[in-house]
């Protein structure tokens, strides 16, 4: 999580899935801010978080990374509406 002071660091920018325990995970956050804070959490895999707030839980969607995002909401909005044109214009196709 990141903020622009300490106690509201509060943004998603990164999430990873180790596959084991004792693995260091390298995280980066994709903006440049002069002054940034951080926080890190971890969650268990019987309970995930949502952070992005879309939800589907974060571990769902670390793995199925190829269609969805744990910390951005849009990549669903992108993949779900990338499949209802491809539905569409099969739908299409099948009425001509």
């Amino acid at each position: 999580m990141r903020g622009t002071v300490a106690q509201l660091a509060n943004t998603p920018v990164a999430a990873a899935l180790p596959d084991r325990e004792d693995v260091m995970v390298r995280l980066s956050d994709t903006q440049i801010f002069s002054r940034s804070f951080y926080t890190v959490h971890q969650f268990s895999r019987s309970h995930p978080a949502d952070s992005d707030g879309d939800g589907i839980d974060d571990l769902f969607e670390l793995q199925h990374s190829l269609f969805l995002d744990a910390v951005n909401s849009d990549r669903l909005n992108t993949a779900l509406l990338f499949r209802a044109k491809l539905l569409k214009k099969a739908i299409k196709n099948l009425t001509l």
